[in-house]
């Protein structure tokens, strides 16, 4: 019994000087957190203004490539008619 409670006092005093660790190891794991979903937003971001410049340089091509294919699907079906 003794040993017990010398045992648990022994743990309730060591656990005073770590408050400052843990206090620390918390808020930089929210930092972490915090951190971490700007660099996810920041990521969509960029793959948002990359898409976006990919479509305004080569929604031209695209149109012409979509105007072509019509008019060589247009142009086999009159040679089967």
């Amino acid at each position: 019994m003794c040993l017990e409670l010398i045992f648990y006092m022994s743990l309730f005093i060591w656990k005073y000087p770590f408050l400052p660790l843990e206090w620390i190891g918390k808020n930089a794991m929210l930092v972490y957190v915090g951190t971490l979903l700007y660099v996810i937003f920041a990521d969509i971001l960029f793959l948002a203004i990359v898409a976006a410049l990919f479509l305004m340089k080569f929604a031209s091509f695209a149109c012409l490539l979509y105007k072509i294919r019509c008019s060589i699907v247009l142009e086999t079906r009159k040679s089967f008619i």
